[in-house]
């Protein structure tokens, strides 16, 4: 599904992949392309999306019991093709 390095330095170059189109996340990927886009619209990139945001903003990680959050960003974020909003509706408010 990747494409492949052979050699190394001056020598290197990438060569097709051989396999053919394979199957992943209910999707046909051929090329590196596909690949990218298919991991990307994953809801586990969104919810890495939301984990990063959340640690950038709070400069934490998350608790076990502020996971609920996450959901939220990643469901605002999508509707708004943004994540300028996400990182406010998921925050407490603040004094």
């Amino acid at each position: 599904m990747l494409t492949k390095r052979v050699g190394t330095g001056d020598t290197m170059r990438f060569e097709a992949p051989t396999a053919g189109p394979q199957q992943l996340l209910g999707k046909t990927v051929s090329d590196d392309k596909g690949l990218v886009t298919a991991l990307v619209n994953s809801p586990d990139f969104e919810f890495n999306v939301c984990r990063v945001a959340f640690g950038f903003v709070h400069g934490r990680n998350e608790l076990a019991c502020e996971g609920p959050l996450f959901g939220t960003p990643a469901r605002l974020a999508a509707a708004e093709s943004t994540l300028g909003i996400a990182p406010a509706a998921g925050s407490p408010s603040r004094p």
